[in-house]
C-alpha cells in the first residue's frame, strides 16, 4: 500500500460508487473493481469526490477546496485533519499518491 505523503499529490481514485443519508456521519462506498465496501466518514467522502474529480491535487489543495466545501476556517486542524483521512483513504486502496 502506498504511504500518504504531505507533500506529495494525490493521483488518483479508484472509480466507486456511494451512498450517505441524511444526518449520518458516515457514507458506505462501493469500489466495483475490487468488489471491496467501506464506511468513510462524510469529509472523506468529499475528499474521495474531489480527487476523482481533479486527480493531481496535493493535501494542501485538497484543504483548501474542502474548507469552502464545509464552509469553514482553512486552520492547521483542518489540514492535520485531512492528511489523516487521507491517510485512511490510501491504507483502505481507495487513492493511490506519489510518493514525494
Amino acid at each position: 500500500m502506498d504511504r500518504f505523503s504531505p507533500a506529495g499529490s494525490i493521483v488518483s481514485a479508484e472509480p466507486f460508487l456511494c451512498h450517505d443519508w441524511e444526518d449520518e456521519a458516515f457514507a458506505v462506498v462501493y469500489v466495483p473493481a475490487s468488489g471491496d465496501t467501506h464506511m468513510v466518514e462524510l469529509a472523506a467522502l468529499e475528499l474521495l469526490r474531489l480527487i476523482q474529480a481533479d486527480p493531481g491535487r496535493t493535501s494542501e489543495e485538497l484543504a483548501v477546496l474542502l474548507a469552502g466545501l464545509l464552509e469553514t476556517e482553512l486552520s492547521v486542524s483542518l489540514h492535520e485533519s485531512v492528511d489523516a483521512a487521507l491517510q485512511k483513504l490510501a491504507d483502505a486502496g481507495l487513492i493511490s499518491c506519489s510518493l514525494s
